[in-house]
């Protein structure tokens, strides 16, 4: 596996980002820790969102601040994408978590998820966060593997009532 990093999407990923969105036209949930992506009228309203996400005062209402990375490889090509959300509320609590995140189709199985949960494990401490709760599908193996190969530990399987899928729950102690 290459080595990669998460850095804050800037308005020089424009392209990447459209191409990243094109590789998940056919999820109908859109693009798991992308805060919207698949859904945004333009990148660059994105952007803005993405930085009005960052603190209490300008996050959308009903949403938790968070900081929102891609994932680049080595050849600062975006490999994937995840979301921090540096608290929670009702909703994150029972379905989403505190980190979402996804891989581009094209660069799965190579162990980036992994790295990525990793990596954001190591920056959730400097957003007051000591424990973090992630979530996924009960049918999704790879993320499960994803999760516990960064020392999730398991705290139910429920039903998420926006969907009514099971959702395992995991936290981890950071």
């Amino acid at each position: 596996m290459k080595s990669i990093r998460l850095i804050y999407p800037t308005i020089e990923y424009k392209q990447q980002l459209i191409d990243y969105r094109e590789q998940f036209v056919n999820e109908e949930d859109g693009i798991h820790g992308s805060s919207g992506l698949a859904f945004a009228e333009s990148i660059e309203q994105w952007l803005v969102e993405m930085d009005n996400a960052r603190d209490f005062a300008t996050v959308r209402e009903g949403w938790v601040p968070a900081e929102q990375y891609i994932a680049v490889n080595e050849e600062n090509k975006i490999i994937g994408m995840l979301n921090l959300r540096k608290n929670s509320n009702e909703f994150l609590l029972q379905s989403a978590g505190h980190i979402g995140y996804s891989v581009a189709p094209s660069e799965r199985r190579k162990g980036y998820a992994t790295k990525m949960l990793q990596l954001a494990l190591q920056e959730a401490p400097k957003y007051g966060l000591t424990k973090v709760l992630i979530t996924c599908t009960d049918h999704n193996l790879g993320s499960i593997g994803v999760i516990e190969n960064n020392g999730g530990v398991l705290e139910d399987i429920r039903i998420d009532p926006h969907d009514n899928k099971l959702t395992r729950r995991y936290w981890i102690t950071v």
